[in-house]
């Protein structure tokens, strides 16, 4: 009988410990929505030890938005035709995309979705080159 309820409760622990993990996220949607809410959104990234982009860092601008039932990215910063547009994988705590301009095909990007950073409520940290999306304020 021990056994019994032992497995139950773990069981239980289980599901109650998932629930808890999928309540933070805020779901495919609810990102999509948080994308296209902003006109425009500042890429950030740099090789740094740092948590924060610091002044050595390199940006561009993107922005979001549906074309029939696909959401999608575009890069906005650059003239003479060198913007490109890409698709997004979008996930329930953030999403991931091939990066263009240069990058090679390998280059996907995966960015998560931090609600309590106002300022960059997107980011990569747990690599040797630091991403952050921050929105602009236009």
């Amino acid at each position: 009988m021990r056994a019994i309820l032992s497995v139950f409760a773990s069981c239980l622990l289980f599901i109650v410990v998932a629930s808890a993990a999928e309540k933070g996220a805020p779901g495919q949607q609810a990102i999509k929505e948080i994308l296209a809410g902003a006109k425009r959104w500042t890429f950030i990234f740099e090789f740094t030890p740092e948590n924060l982009p610091t002044d050595r860092a390199s940006s561009t601008e993107f922005e979001f938005f549906w074309r029939g039932s696909e959401f999608v990215g575009r890069t906005t910063k650059f003239v003479g035709g060198s913007n490109c547009e890409f698709t997004l994988t979008i996930r329930d705590d953030g999403f991931d995309f091939q990066r263009c301009g240069g990058f090679s095909e390998a280059s996907v990007a995966s960015l998560g979705y931090y609600p309590e950073d106002k300022t960059y409520p997107f980011k990569r940290l747990n690599a040797p080159q630091k991403l952050w999306l921050a929105p602009n304020s236009e």
